[in-house]
């Protein structure tokens, strides 16, 4: 899936939630929350069960929307910009195609403004 827009970088914590590789000691603070396996955003849940199901149920929200094209319920799902619009992409209506895959604000931005056109002289060059 890398292949069709990379969502490479950053941490983890973009997914939710996550399972440690490094399972050192680590207090939770500023809004993630950790134990001894698991690392996740606290809004989701008081524990790694209780985040995992929530995450899995915005990912079920994602994919219902996008094969509806309602975008406006996607962007409301409170899950990182990046990985919901990936999902969303790769789970929208083949038939009725709506998002492309650019996973960047600040890109689509300069592309809907129109500034991108000034940096870009051939197609080869994005």
């Amino acid at each position: 899936m890398d292949v069709l827009g990379s969502i490479w970088g950053g941490s983890a914590f973009k997914f939710g939630i996550y399972k440690r590789c490094d399972t050192s000691k680590k207090e939770s603070q500023n809004g993630r929350t950790y134990n001894e396996n698991y690392a996740w955003l606290t809004r989701y849940g008081k524990n790694e069960t209780e985040a995992f199901y929530n995450v899995k149920d915005k990912i079920i929200q994602i994919i219902k929307a996008s094969q509806n094209n309602r975008l406006e319920d996607i962007e409301k799902i409170d899950f990182g910009d990046a990985v919901k619009w990936k999902i969303a992409f790769h789970y929208q209506n083949i038939n009725n195609i709506k998002i492309v895959n650019i996973f960047s604000k600040n890109v689509l931005n300069l592309i809907a403004s129109g500034e991108i056109k000034d940096k870009v002289k051939d197609i080869s060059d994005l």
